[in-house]
């Protein structure tokens, strides 16, 4: 587990989510170990474009999760980077998994650019 770029306590549940590079994870706050893990690669085609409009393909062109938020008592909210093409998925709780059919273009609410700073809140 590396580049932790967002973390989202959830003191209901006694979990820490940890948005990363192509990854969300699930921690107990009680020991602080690993409960469950959602891979969420950007695509290879989206991977090969953000190489060939010239961004770095050992540090940009990857899906850094930038925002996981909880949403309702079923779902939590999350965006990451895509490879430069943001995207937004609902990742259910019961089964800590993304909604493959539910997937938003992520423009205006995450950052194209992993190093790049933001903040994030979902309301209502």
């Amino acid at each position: 587990m590396s580049h932790f770029l967002t973390l989202t306590l959830d003191e209901a549940e006694g979990l820490l989510y940890a948005g990363a590079r192509e990854a969300v994870f699930a921690l107990s706050t009680a020991a602080l170990n690993l409960q469950a893990t959602i891979l969420w690669e950007a695509p290879e085609d989206k991977k090969l474009e953000c190489i060939q409009k010239g961004k770095n393909n050992q540090t940009d062109c990857f899906n850094y999760v930038r925002l996981v938020q909880p949403l309702n008592a079923s779902h939590l909210y999350a965006c990451g980077t895509g490879a430069f093409q943001p995207k937004c998925a609902y990742i259910d709780r019961a089964t800590f998994s993304l909604d493959p059919q539910a997937f938003e273009d992520g423009k205006g609410k995450c950052p194209y650019d992993p190093t790049k700073g933001h903040t994030g809140l979902v309301v209502g």
